[in-house]
């Protein structure tokens, strides 16, 4: 799966016994069975893309909360 976005673009390989839907705008993981390597599977390809699109749309922030006496940044 290659994700394209305005912040540049991410491949996410996967695993071939997923069957990857495409709509206009909104993508489809189905698996062929519930064995729990199947929906393990499922699981982890599901969130890497929604990383991989969080990443190339938002990009990467750390919030940082500095608590103390006496720090400076």
């Amino acid at each position: 799966v290659t994700v394209k976005g305005p912040k540049g673009q991410l491949v996410v390989p996967f695993n071939p016994r997923l069957k990857l839907n495409q709509e206009t705008d909104t993508l489809t993981l189905e698996r062929p069975s519930d064995a729990p390597r199947d929906r393990a599977q499922h699981g982890l390809t599901r969130s890497l893309i929604n990383n991989a699109v969080q990443g190339v749309t938002q990009g990467y922030s750390r919030n940082l909360q500095i608590q103390g006496v006496g720090y400076r940044c």
